[in-house]
């Protein structure tokens, strides 16, 4: 309504009234459509204060609405009934007319009810056309306007009070207790998110609902201290729910008015302020300071004359300065001494600068321990852009450093030996390479590799390699120059990278150095070792550029070293190269080989030495491929065993072993046995998968006649898998042999630990054993000790009768050889076997009939 009013009433000053009251000239509107009525208002007023105002006539109310918007009048004199309008079209129109002036109703109705009426709907007050005297005409006339006047100044009052709490944003809001409603202002609707005349009235029990659940308590105290009189006003900062759901946080400040019986709280006003971003600010910086005072790192603000004005606790816990120790000091105070003129000088270059300066300095506390903090400092500017302060955080590091150190190391260095390991290794090797494309020098890398260390491992307990390992590493490194780098790869493997050489045969020199030094004897807890290494080497940028093709080249060379007899050293070279390319060839093949049926079984007889008969034979897998014809098995068994294609065809070698045994046994001897080598590697797998020659064994009914051949070092490998695969050999009948014994580290408690029923003599010690006493000896002692221990003998490689007749002498049980026969396949064996039982059985076959063993596998 007040908007209304506002837009509709015009412009006009309010005038103060003559104290002489008959010199009182107003402007009148008179509405009457009755001359003689008109007529006699006229007389009267010339009868008052007012004779001589102007009065302006209109019969009709429309006539009279067109000039109001125009022209000013003190007061409007009404008829209630009208020719163009009735009683009720007039009333209506009161409202209307008193937006311009003061309005007076005259009328011939004079029940209270009509008046009262009147009065309700604007009219100042009502005249009665009965009756009516100048007295009582001059009196209503000035109550009437008075009273428009106190209004309308009152209006003004309250609009001029809405425009300032709407310039500040305050809303305003009036409590009646007695009725329990709240009404409020279109500003106090808006901070809540209201349309105006979408928030006005409310009930206290519904306001109770847009007040925080946990500001009730409080808001409701201090309103009681207020009703009680115990504080002059209500003034308490709540949260009120915005129309969007969330809350904003306001002051409400308000007096109560009025009382009822001076007891009794009756009516209230108020206003409420917004203060949400107050809060938050105040949050925000409650936060910070709580921050400064709690944060764990140490904070120091100082001004522009780099004076310290402020520390927070953490300063203190971390330098052991108070803060009156501090305060006005410069931090220099803090300084070790560790950092020169020229790091203080770049330190401030950047920070007068950027402003900022971040990095890692060495301090000192209060106690004179020096620590490392890691600093950062920053700079706050006044608004015209000169410094005002400079705030440094920093905190203590020296245990990460010392934490990250050792980190480093361990992720770096071999904790055994404490060389550097295969990942810092990797980074030497590639700066050494980066150097040698830079200087045009050569640079050297070494791949050593211990031989048999394995087995000493094994045989002794890995403390004592691990003591072994360390003192090799020092006799390597004792061997090299200060600029040479050694590291341990793992196991037994080390490598040296020899850069900027000046000549080649200082590599010479330094790998024949270590290899002598490491042949010397090493004596570990009273135990005396003798060991041999295998060194490749090759050289950058000669051989290759990069670390994978110099790694590559490196245990290519050192297989060479391996594959010759080990202790010693080989450069790379380019047949090694081209060897390689075929191992690697030979490994995409194998994987196709036995589904292209390219495997086969060959089997070589033994002969009973004593009776001359052959009731034994040893299988032996051979390849044969379209572009290399046959492949020797020194050079595809240690592909397979790698790649782990050993296992497959080991399955396939026994299945196919487990066939030709069950014909021996029906066609030639019941007690018919083949032999059939394990790999290590097939031996120690403890998958159930590799089993399949068991299902096999038992769908053939098989319940004797196989006898695996292994290797010293397994004995050595006492493990759980080992101890289970023997077990599983005994529960199917399968005899075990010792194949190439007297070559590698034999022990008489593994020979009696597992149940072992043959040892084969290697075939090296045959070969010379008619030259040499002393191989003729260790055949003896091998021989005996057999027999001691319930085991038979097989020798291999036999290729002369004398050989045999030494052998037969010994009192070695089997001979195996290429004087009795090679190896066939399964077809010319069987006719074999069948022709040999019709043959004198000590006959044999001629010696120029024997082929040397070197001749066969290079078919």
């Amino acid at each position: 309504m007040a908007d209304r009013i506002d837009h509709q009433r015009p412009k006009f000053e309010v005038e103060t009234c003559s104290e002489d009251l008959n010199s009182s000239r107003i402007r009148i509107l008179q509405i009457e459509d009755n001359p003689f009525d008109a007529e006699i208002l006229v007389v009267c007023l010339d009868q008052t204060c007012y004779a001589g105002s102007e009065i302006v006539k209109h019969e009709a109310i429309s006539t009279a609405k067109e000039i109001l918007p125009r022209e000013h009048f003190d007061v409007i004199l009404l008829d209630l009934s009208l020719k163009d309008s009735n009683v009720l079209q007039t009333l209506s129109c009161l409202n209307e007319f008193n937006a311009f002036a003061p309005v007076i109703v005259s009328s011939s109705y004079d029940d209270k009810k009509t008046i009262r009426k009147i009065i309700n709907l604007g009219a100042e007050d009502c005249l009665p056309k009965i009756a009516l005297n100048p007295s009582d005409l001059e009196r209503t006339i000035g109550y009437a306007i008075d009273r428009w006047n106190l209004k309308c100044n009152l209006y003004n009052t309250n609009q001029r009070m809405t425009n300032i709490f709407c310039g500040t944003g305050i809303g305003t809001w009036e409590w009646d207790i007695q009725k329990d409603i709240f009404t409020f202002d279109t500003v106090f609707a808006k901070i809540l998110g209201y349309q105006p005349g979408e928030f006005v009235h409310l009930a206290n029990e519904k306001w109770k609902h847009y007040v925080h659940p946990e500001d009730q308590a409080q808001s409701n105290e201090l309103l009681e201290r207020h009703f009680s009189g115990n504080c002059d006003y209500y003034e308490c900062e709540v949260r009120l729910r915005h129309k969007n759901g969330q809350w904003v946080w306001v002051l409400l400040r308000g007096k109560l008015i009025t009382r009822i019986k001076s007891t009794q709280p009756d009516w209230m006003v108020g206003t409420l302020m917004n203060i949400t971003e107050r809060r938050q600010e105040e949050e925000a910086r409650r936060i910070i300071q709580l921050v400064y005072q709690n944060t764990s790192e140490s904070i120091m603000v100082t001004d522009v004359n780099n004076c310290i004005i402020a520390i927070n606790p953490a300063f203190t816990k971390l330098t052991g300065y108070g803060e009156k120790e501090v305060i006005g000091k410069n931090p220099k105070i803090l300084s070790s001494g560790k950092q020169d003129q020229n790091f203080y000088r770049d330190m401030w270059e950047s920070i007068n600068t950027s402003g900022k300066w971040e990095g890692e300095i060495w301090n000192k506390k209060k106690n004179g321990e020096e620590y490392v903090e890691q600093l950062n400092i920053d700079t706050i500017h006044h608004s015209n852009g000169k410094v005002q302060y400079r705030v440094a955080q920093f905190s203590d590091i020296t245990e990460k450093k010392f934490a990250d150190s050792l980190i480093w190391t361990q992720a770096h260095y071999d904790p055994l030996t404490n060389l550097p390991n295969r990942r810092l290794f990797t980074e030497r090797l590639d700066q050494a390479i980066t150097d040698t494309n830079r200087s045009g020098r050569h640079m050297a890398l070494f791949l050593i590799d211990l031989d048999h260390f394995k087995e000493i491992n094994d045989a002794l307990g890995h403390h004592i390699g691990d003591e072994l390992l360390i003192e090799v590493a020092k006799r390597i490194k004792n061997c090299l120059r200060k600029s040479d780098i050694v590291a341990r790869l793992g196991g037994d493997e080390f490598t040296v990278i020899l850069s900027q050489l000046e000549s080649l045969s200082t590599v010479d020199h330094i790998a024949q150095s270590v290899i002598d030094y490491l042949a010397l004897p090493f004596e570990v807890e009273r135990e005396k070792f003798n060991i041999s290494a295998s060194i490749g080497i090759t050289f950058c940028p000669d051989d290759g550029i990069t670390i994978a093709e110099l790694l590559k080249n490196a245990d290519q060379a050192m297989y060479e070293v391996k594959k010759n007899g080990r202790s010693g050293y080989s450069f790379f070279t380019p047949q090694m190269q081209k060897t390689a390319s075929k191992r690697r060839k030979l490994s995409q093949m194998m994987r196709k080989a036995l589904s292209n049926n390219e495997f086969l079984v060959y089997f070589q007889p033994i002969v009973e030495l004593q009776s001359g008969k052959i009731h034994k034979a040893e299988a032996l897998l051979r390849w044969k491929t379209h572009e290399y014809s046959f492949v020797s098995p020194d050079l595809f068994i240690p592909i397979a065993e790698k790649t782990g294609a050993i296992h497959e065809m080991g399955e396939w070698v026994l299945e196919q072993s487990i066939d030709e045994v069950i014909y021996c046994q029906e066609k030639i001897h019941q007690d018919f046995q083949i032999s059939v080598n394990v790999s290590p590697v097939q031996f120690q797998d403890g998958s159930k998968a590799r089993n399949r020659w068991k299902d096999y064994m038992v769908s053939k009914r098989l319940q004797r006649g196989i006898v695996v051949e292994i290797t010293e070092g397994l004995l050595l490998k006492g493990n759980i898998t080992v101890a289970d695969k023997f077990q599983s050999f005994q529960d199917y009948g399968i005899e075990v042999a010792i194949d190439d014994f007297g070559t590698g580290y034999s022990s008489l408690s593994y020979l009696k630990k597992f149940n072992i029923h043959y040892v084969k003599i290697d075939r090296s010690f045959i070969h010379n054993i008619e030259q040499s006493n002393e191989n003729q000896a260790l055949c003896e002692a091998i021989v005996v000790m057999a027999h001691k221990l319930g085991l038979k003998v097989i020798a291999e490689g036999i290729e002369t009768k004398k050989q045999q007749e030494l052998l037969l002498k010994l009192g070695c049980d089997y001979g195996q050889g290429y004087l009795f026969a090679r190896p066939m396949p399964r077809k010319e064996f069987r006719t074999y076997l069948t022709e040999y039982e019709a043959m004198d059985s000590s006959s044999g076959i001629s010696e120029k009939d024997a082929v040397n063993v070197t001749e066969y596998y290079a078919m």
